[in-house]
């Protein structure tokens, strides 16, 4: 995959529009647009710095488990049903 897929998938995964990655990242949207279009070529350290920066910092990642875990409660009795090991 050449950088400029790569992204561009990247920020369509994360759900960032280019001027919201560019904000991420540290960088101008022209630029990040120019890596996109593939007028310009970033070098490996940078390809990776964009494309990991699309992922969900700690906190955020976080938030999202506890959002995904509330749409799954827990459905366990509150007798337990077997007998407990050992006794």
């Amino acid at each position: 995959m050449d950088p400029a897929e790569t992204i561009r998938s990247a920020r369509k995964r994360a759900g960032l529009s280019v001027a919201g990655l560019a904000e991420r990242v540290g960088i101008s949207p022209i630029l990040l647009a120019d890596y996109e279009a593939g007028a310009k070529i970033p070098d490996p350290e940078t390809l990776d710095w964009i494309t990991t920066s699309t992922s969900l910092d700690r906190g955020e990642e976080l938030a999202a488990l506890l959002e995904l875990a509330e749409q799954f409660p827990a459905r366990h009795s509150p007798d337990l049903e077997y007998p407990v090991f050992g006794r």
